[in-house]
């Protein structure tokens, strides 16, 4: 399976960044396999970037404009994690669902670890960024733990302690 993971890495590579008419049909034929669900006339432009694509799902009439950055899946290790509820997001931990006629402007960060939901008719604003989960620097499940957190991915996971909650416009 890891061969698999790399061959496809090196082909994000090689087609990410091909220019014009063209570039966008390679991408899209690519992810349209590569999604959890890829719906019809979506454009990958230039320079777009999906970490986990099995847990990205993607209606009809859909621009991920140029630079885009997609990071979901569900988080792995022993971190504690507070998990606050959002009754309106229905789908699973570490997807990122985004419905039909939707614009996701240049240089946006959708960070999906906790869920992200973006509905039907949106709009991202460029440079904007949208995260499901965040570090925090004190354990917010035990007010007697008076240890420091790290706010870093690369520290230990037991010195690492998360708030997730999934996010879901109107």
């Amino acid at each position: 399976m890891r061969i698999k993971e790399e061959i496809c890495l090196w082909i994000e590579f090689l087609i990410r960044n091909l220019p014009g008419f063209l570039g966008r049909k390679i991408r899209y034929y690519y992810y349209k396999f590569r999604l959890g669900k890829c719906g019809k006339n979506v454009i990958f432009d230039v320079g777009v970037i999906i970490q986990n694509p099995k847990q990205v799902f993607l209606g009809n009439n859909i621009w991920l404009d140029k630079g885009i950055i997609i990071l979901a899946g569900k988080i792995h290790g022993n971190r504690k994690v507070l998990r606050k509820s959002n009754p309106d997001y229905v789908f699973n931990e570490g997807e990122l669902h985004i419905d039909d006629n939707v614009h996701i402007a240049p240089y946006v960060v959708l960070q999906a670890h906790g869920g992200i939901h973006i509905k039907k008719s949106s709009g991202v604003a460029s440079g904007a960024k949208i995260y499901s989960l965040s570090h925090h620097h004190s354990n917010l499940l035990d007010k007697t733990d008076l240890k420091k957190y790290a706010f870093t991915p690369l520290e230990n996971t037991e010195n690492q302690f998360m708030v997730i909650r999934s996010c879901c416009n109107a």
